[in-house]
């Protein structure tokens, strides 16, 4: 399992490969450039950042890594095209060189400032924040965003006339493939990703500790870290539920395709995504997800087709979801549906297709 934004950096540059003679990326994302290859083709330039607490630290910082960046756009001179992402609602100052240059500045929109906002202490770095978002939009040459359902969430609606609907999210069927039959697994239902708020795990707990008290058939996994760690543990051992729940705490990514072959069941009860990539590795692998729809879910869960919509991420609709899940008669249909439809739309070459129409657009 990769830590946030280091897969969907990876497909997307990989993406752009099959376009570009010569890519630069610059990053600050350590985790996401170790597994990008530094070849002839990609140049990768590391932008060192401190993670700092002191609002006014941050600013200063904020400003000098956006004149890092700058400058190497404007070394980078005969660059066509710059794609802003994860976190390019705040690159004002590159997104504007870029585009006194003359250049396309693309934002790949990522939610991650609404995310920053909602986890953020500082109620004036929320204003700030707040204050800064609409300004990259406004400057960008299109906007990419992933699904018609993060256009409100992300408020990006008066910025209609440069949305374009695509996403870089693709999967290896190779790696991630049905090797175990859905009949033939156990009882387990999982969560895998960051242990944090906005991921809806505690609400999942919640459900975990209803489904416990009146089935004992049923055993849950839960596969990531994050801030909630303690508290999760906390929550398991205060609800004796040690001997229900195995916390696997950070897999690395080639040790998922194993781990969502023994699930009967993906649970993803987030509050917002932007994909998220496990929905698509769930179901290549043929497991049913149960979802809320946050950012992909809704291109491609169907419910009851490819799996099963979460109406809210509140315990007693997870656990009523669940329970549907598992006791649901054709449940090796929505596995191979599943698995049929990342075939056929989401693998390297139908994203090479469509990242096709961004590059006739933009032209």
């Amino acid at each position: 399992m990769l830590k946030a934004g280091a897969a969907p950096l990876s497909n997307l540059i990989q993406v752009l490969g099959a376009y570009s003679s010569k890519i630069y990326v610059l990053s600050g994302n350590l985790e996401a450039l170790s597994i990008i290859s530094d070849s002839d083709k990609i140049k990768i330039i590391v932008i060192q950042q401190k993670i700092e607490t002191n609002l006014f630290k941050k600013v200063f910082k904020y400003v000098v890594s956006n004149l890092k960046i700058s400058i190497y756009i404007l070394y980078l001179y005969k660059t066509d095209i710059w794609f802003f992402y994860l976190g390019e609602t705040l690159l004002l100052i590159p997104i504007l060189i870029t585009r006194f240059l003359n250049k396309k500045a693309i934002l790949v929109s990522s939610g991650s400032l609404r995310t920053l906002r909602q986890i953020n202490n500082s109620k004036l770095s929320r204003i700030i924040i707040k204050k800064l978002e609409n300004i990259s939009p406004m400057l960008a040459s299109k906007i990419l965003i992933s699904s018609k359902n993060l256009v409100c969430a992300e408020d990006l609606i008066k910025f209609g006339n440069k949305l374009i609907f695509l996403y870089e999210h693709f999967v290896d069927t190779n790696a991630f493939d049905q090797n175990i039959k859905i009949k033939n697994r156990q009882k387990i239902v999982g969560f895998v990703g960051r242990l944090s708020y906005e991921k809806g795990i505690l609400n999942f707990l919640e459900a975990i500790h209803c489904i416990a008290a009146k089935d004992s058939d049923i055993k849950f996994i839960i596969a990531g870290s994050g801030p909630l760690d303690s508290e999760i543990n906390h929550f398991i051992n205060r609800n004796l539920l040690k001997e229900r729940v195995k916390l696997l705490g950070w897999i690395p990514h080639n040790a998922l395709p194993e781990l969502l072959n023994q699930l009967k069941l993906l649970v993803i009860p987030s509050y917002t995504e932007t994909g998220p990539l496990v929905l698509l590795e769930a179901m290549a692998c043929g497991t049913p997800v149960a979802a809320t729809l946050v950012g992909l879910v809704s291109n491609l869960v169907e419910d009851e087709f490819t799996g099963f919509i979460l109406e809210n991420n509140s315990p007693e609709c997870i656990a009523f979801a669940i329970t549907r899940a598992l006791e649901y008669p054709k449940l090796d249909l929505i596995s191979s549906n599943a698995r049929e439809l990342i075939e056929k739309e989401y693998t390297y070459d139908a994203t090479i297709v469509r990242y096709r129409k961004l590059f006739e657009i933009i032209q």
